[in-house]
């Protein structure tokens, strides 16, 4: 998950629904933040970079939402792309644990809508890492 303390949001990432897409637009809101890796169009500057692999990547951003903490007064958000997706959001009797869920299907209106909950300037979301293959790459 991401966490975003000046904008007050919790970004759980569900896997392959346009999560990639939607870090390297938000996450410099982020904590940890330390400038975009170039596989997300910056150059980080540093060899053994740690962000985000050790916030983005494996299991630490891949946590389904019952499994996490993160402040009540966040507006916390993710994305579905199937209806098994809903598990990851979900608690054990199938409340969803979080403020919006948007659909793969309509990724950049509900990630527009997302910017304005969040008060961001929306953007037209990149394609990163599209067919979930484990290189990232943008088309």
């Amino acid at each position: 998950m991401l966490i975003s303390d000046t904008h007050k949001f919790v970004f759980h990432h569900v896997p392959n629904t346009g999560g990639s897409s939607i870090t390297s637009v938000i996450a410099k809101y982020c904590r940890g933040y330390r400038g975009q890796p170039e596989y997300f169009g910056g150059s980080s500057g540093a060899p053994d970079y740690p962000w985000p692999n050790a916030i983005h990547c494996g299991y630490e951003m891949h946590t389904p939402v019952r499994y996490t903490e993160s402040p009540n007064d966040f507006f916390s958000f993710a994305f579905v792309r199937r209806s098994s997706d809903m598990d990851f959001v979900c608690d054990e009797d199938g409340n969803t644990l979080v403020d919006f869920v948007g659909r793969y299907e309509n990724l950049q209106d509900d990630f527009d809508f997302v910017c304005k909950k969040i008060d961001i300037y929306p953007v037209k979301l990149p394609k990163w890492n599209v067919g979930g293959s484990s290189a990232n790459h943008k088309l």
